[in-house]
């Protein structure tokens, strides 16, 4: 007569843990005398390049020059009481100005549509 088989059991949980522990501190002692040595590519230093280097490229840098012009408005009095200096907004203007006179400011831009999204 036959014996029935035990089921087979795995290894026991600690020497996995151990196990996989020694390997890592095995991996890790490997890494850190490969870098203590010089051997590593991403500190060592650095290989010639194969590439010939291209000229460095120019590079044009614009500066914007903006004008502010305060100007203040003379008003005579023909009352003979004097002269009344009243000062006007500061107008942004890219064109010289002649005579003391410059040209109206462009209407405002019109406000943009609402957005309008959907839900579903």
């Amino acid at each position: 007569m036959t014996d029935a088989r035990r089921p087979r059991r795995g290894p026991h949980p600690g020497w996995t843990l151990g196990g996989a522990l020694a390997l890592f501190a095995a991996v890790l002692t490997l890494l850190v005398w490969q870098v203590r040595t010089g051997h590593d590519p991403a500190l060592g230093a650095p290989r010639p390049a194969l590439v010939a280097q291209a000229p460095p490229q120019r590079v044009l840098v614009k500066r914007i020059v903006r004008r502010v012009i305060d100007e203040k408005v003379v008003e005579h009095d023909d009352d003979g009481g004097g002269i009344v200096a009243a000062p006007a907004a500061p107008a942004v203007s890219s064109s010289p100005v002649v005579s003391g006179y410059s040209a109206p400011a462009p209407a405002p831009a019109p406000a943009p549509a609402p957005i309008v999204t959907r839900s579903s």
